[in-house]
C-alpha cells in the first residue's frame, strides 16, 4: 500500500483499543505503563483515547530503544553500557542446510558473515506475510508522536545492553534457540505464534497475555530470564529514577514486560507505587 493510501486509511479509521495500559502513582505523580507490540498492521496504528490522553499528559516518553533515531554503536557508550564481544557461532552443517532452505523459501539473502541470531530474518519475513511490520509497531508510533510534539524521548536501554541481553551466551543456547525457530518455521508454529500474539494484544486479552508469558517461561526458562527478568529490573530502576526527578513518565514497552513474575508492574509496586488498571477489557 503506497504511503499516501496508508495515511488516508489511518485518517479514516476509528481509534483502536488495543494493548494494555496501567497507571502507577507514587508521591502524587503518575507513571503510565503501556504494553505494546513490536510488529503490527496498518489497522493497529491509531491508539485509543485513553492512551493518547496519558501520553499528552506525560512529561517524557520512555521506550526500550528509540528506533526512530540513529543508534550509537555499542562501543560509543560508557563502559558499563557496552556489550562484550558477542560470541558468533557458526550453524552446524545440518542447521546451515535448513537455514538456507528456509531463507530461499522466504526470498532472503544468505548472510555473508555469521549472525548472532540467524533466525530473526525468518521471523521478520513471516510477519511481513501477515501484513505486520516494525514500522506499524505502537512503540514506534509513540516515539514519532513525541518527536513531532517536542516531547523528550528516553531509551530505557542502550543498544549494547539490548544486544547483550538478546544474544545467546553459549553454544548450547545458540543451538537450542536456532533449532526451535527452524522447527517452528517448518511446522507453521512461528506463524501461528505471531498471529496469536497479535490477537492477544489487539483484543486486550489479559489472560491471553499471561498465558503467553507463562508459555515462554515454561518452554525456555533461561531465555525468558534473559529476555524479560533482567531487563525489567534495569528498566524499572530507570523509570523510578525519572519519576524521582519530578517527571510524569509514559512508558511504552513490549506487552510481555507487563505480565508474569518480575514484571514491570510488580517491580514498581515493590518500589512503592500504587497501580491502577486504565485500559484492559478483560481481567482473569
Amino acid at each position: 500500500m503506497p504511503l499516501d493510501e496508508q495515511m488516508a486509511h489511518v485518517a479514516a479509521m476509528p481509534a483502536g483499543k488495543a494493548g494494555f495500559l496501567f497507571e502507577a502513582f507514587k508521591e502524587g505523580r503518575p507513571v503510565w505503563l503501556y504494553g505494546t507490540i513490536h510488529f503490527a498492521t496498518v489497522d493497529d496504528v491509531k491508539p485509543s483515547l485513553a492512551v493518547m490522553t496519558a501520553l499528552r499528559r506525560s512529561d517524557v516518553l520512555a521506550v526500550e530503544l528509540d528506533v526512530t533515531q540513529p543508534q550509537p554503536q555499542p562501543s560509543d557508550g560508557p563502559p558499563s553500557a557496552q556489550a562484550p564481544v558477542a560470541p558468533m557461532f557458526e550453524p552446524t552443517a545440518q542447521q546451515a542446510q535448513r537455514l538456507q532452505a528456509a531463507y530461499a523459501s522466504e526470498c532472503l539473502v544468505w548472510p555473508v558473515t555469521p549472525q548472532p541470531m540467524p533466525q530473526i530474518p525468518l521471523l521478520l519475513a513471516q510477519a511481513q506475510r501477515l501484513g505486520m511490520a516494525p514500522g506499524y509497531g505502537m512503540d514506534v508510533r509513540m516515539a514519532q508522536f513525541a518527536h513531532r510534539n517536542l516531547k523528550p524521548v528516553v531509551a530505557l536501554e542502550t543498544l549494547g545492553e539490548q544486544l547483550r541481553a538478546l544474544t545467546p551466551p553459549g553454544r548450547a543456547d545458540f543451538d537450542r534457540l536456532l533449532d526451535s525457530a527452524l522447527d517452528g518455521w517448518a511446522s507453521g508454529k512461528m506463524r501461528h505464534e505471531l498471529v496469536d500474539t497479535h490477537r492477544v494484544w489487539r483484543d486486550g486479552d489479559w489472560p491471553g497475555l499471561l498465558a503467553l508469558a507463562q508459555r515462554l517461561r515454561s518452554e525456555d526458562p533461561a531465555w525468558a530470564r534473559a529476555l524479560l527478568d533482567a531487563r525489567n529490573e534495569r528498566m524499572a530502576a530507570r523509570i523510578d529514577a525519572m519519576h524521582a526527578q519530578g517527571q510524569k513518565v509514559f512508558v511504552a514497552v513490549g506487552a510481555l514486560h507487563l505480565a508474569g513474575p518480575s514484571s514491570l508492574p510488580q517491580l514498581l509496586e515493590a518500589r512503592g507505587y500504587r497501580l491502577r488498571l486504565v485500559r484492559m477489557p478483560r481481567t482473569p
